[in-house]
């Protein structure tokens, strides 16, 4: 089922003090050594490369403060706060993380909008290799097979640059800039070629002007990219970031006409989201590799335009980068998810979860918590009770809700089980309860796709490979568990766990049969 949900950087300061990182405590070999370039700044020397998965360390052993951090963890507790998955980062090492079950460290993530800076990194990379003269390219030249509407000698001006600082001057509306009571989102989804809908749209202002967030101009860059490269923006992600980063996890959707969503609609594990933050911090170099150029990396996130309105930033934003109310940089995407990129604290967040009524409280727990825990650039001395705190908070987080006492089955069941009805949305909906056992089975058609699903009644999910559920041509990993509202209403919470939410399928019994409502 292709679930329809709303979709909703900088100047990278490198000024370090001479130092040496000697990491001790429970990891063997964690160390870092620096070099000091004939400028005095300082540079990180790798001692290892995470392309084959992050290798984790104590806080203390990268000069963090594992009660500040097991402080942010008590926060998400004591608040509820829905997050799937967070992992911190400093020197290249995981000092924390943790999977909230049922949320697993593999599983790929709805990023949205972070996408966005994918699209962009790969731009910088299309310029380098000559698929791309450079950001001042018309891009209407692109395009050359396409018959735009509302032509106008001002539409034609407008630049990759334009779309990359969201200055096109198209008339676009989106959430946070939406004054009119519309919204843009929904018909550029739902046309059947939306590279042709956005390069229809009137102009409304004067191309590199006025920031406008628009989701649509970054699918236009997609689009781009693919008739300069000749390959999918994705085959391109793939071979360019992906590969060499060892990023195996990603997933990036497509229109109607097979160009990948450049403004949305990809998957990543947050290890593997990590890594690109990662290739940023490390200003586009990877192992024996310039993966991206320097240049471009601090071309693309220093403040190139100021964002009064966000609507997820006012600090500014850059090349499809946002800055940082404090150092740093960030990728973020709707809903909450972030990618905080953090060069003078030499520090990778990432934030996955459900944020949608408080979008930017990742940035302040990075801004109350992480930050201040980074309270020396050489190794402390080991503190047990602040990392026994962090690892207990942690294993909280990761444990599973336990199963619950069965509740009585209503009578009508037995009217209803080896039926199937007709649903919502044309589709059909049966289940089948038996007595005393703790999982019951769904029929469920619904756009066209048939899932026979066992279904939690105990409280706990059961986990089933559901074809086409969350995004099209992906295999989503979904749970279901169901419980009894009352006698006539039975509600199953169906959590896609590459979503930010979970989703109610209602069943509402009678003797008539089932109705079903899916929200």
């Amino acid at each position: 089922m292709n679930i329809k949900v709303k979709l909703k950087k900088n100047y990278v300061i490198f000024i370090f003090m001479l130092l040496t990182i000697l990491v001790a405590g429970s990891v063997t070999g964690c160390k870092a050594s620096t070099e000091v370039s004939s400028k005095g700044t300082q540079d990180i020397k790798q001692d290892y490369w995470p392309t084959e998965g992050w290798k984790t360390s104590t806080p203390e052993a990268q000069g963090m403060d594992s009660g500040q951090i097991a402080a942010m963890f008590d926060s998400i507790k004591s608040y509820n706060y829905d997050v799937h998955h967070v992992q911190i980062i400093r020197n290249g090492y995981t000092v924390a993380e943790c999977h909230y079950a049922p949320y697993e460290a593999e599983d790929p993530h709805i990023v949205y909008s972070i996408t966005k800076s994918v699209t962009s990194a790969l731009i910088g990379k299309a310029i380098e290799e000559g698929k791309i003269k450079g950001v001042d390219d018309k891009v209407l030249s692109y395009f050359p097979t396409y018959e735009v509407q509302n032509p106008s000698p001002e539409k034609s001006e407008i630049s990759i640059r334009d779309l990359l600082t969201m200055s096109s001057g198209l008339d676009w509306v989106e959430m946070g800039n939406d004054t009119s009571g519309e919204n843009s989102i929904s018909s550029f989804y739902n046309s059947e070629n939306p590279i042709q809908h956005m390069l229809d749209l009137p102009l409304i202002g004067n191309p590199g002007k006025e920031f406008n967030y628009s989701t649509g101009s970054t699918h236009i860059l997609s689009g781009l990219l693919t008739e300069a490269t000749q390959m999918s923006t994705e085959a391109y992600a793939k071979q360019s970031l992906w590969e060499p980063l060892g990023i195996q996890s990603a997933f990036w959707a497509k229109d109607n006409q097979n160009i990948n969503y450049g403004g949305s609609r990809s998957l990543y594990s947050a290890g593997d989201l990590a890594k690109f933050g990662y290739l940023f911090l490390n200003k586009g170099h990877w192992e024996d590799r310039q993966i991206l150029p320097e240049k471009w990396v601090s071309e693309s996130t220093e403040k190139r335009l100021e964002t009064p309105d966000g609507p997820a930033g006012y600090q500014g934003y850059g090349y499809q980068w946002w800055r940082n109310p404090f150092e740093g940089y960030s990728a973020r995407g709707y809903g909450g998810q972030y990618l905080f990129v953090l060069p003078e604290t030499n520090m990778v967040v990432v934030f996955m979860g459900d944020f949608r009524n408080s979008f930017f409280k990742p940035e302040s727990m990075v801004k109350d918590y992480l930050i201040p825990a980074c309270v020396s650039k050489e190794a402390l001395k080991e503190n047990p009770e602040g990392q026994k705190a962090l690892q207990e908070l942690i294993q909280i987080g990761e444990t599973p809700e336990k199963a619950v006492a069965l509740q009585t089955l209503p009578a009508l069941v037995a009217t209803t089980n080896g039926k199937i009805f007709d649903g919502d949305d044309q589709g059909k909906v049966g289940i089948d309860f038996e007595k005393g056992k703790d999982t019951a089975m769904l029929h469920w058609l619904t756009d066209g796709v048939q899932y026979d699903i066992p279904v939690g009644l105990d409280q706990v999910y059961r986990f089933s490979q559901c074809p086409d559920f969350f995004l099209k041509d992906y295999d989503s990993k979904v749970g279901f568990r169901g419980n009894w509202k009352n006698e006539h209403t039975f509600e199953i919470e169906v959590l896609p766990v590459e979503s930010e939410r979970a989703y109610l399928l209602t069943l509402d019994f009678s003797e008539k049969g089932i109705v079903s409502t899916f929200e």
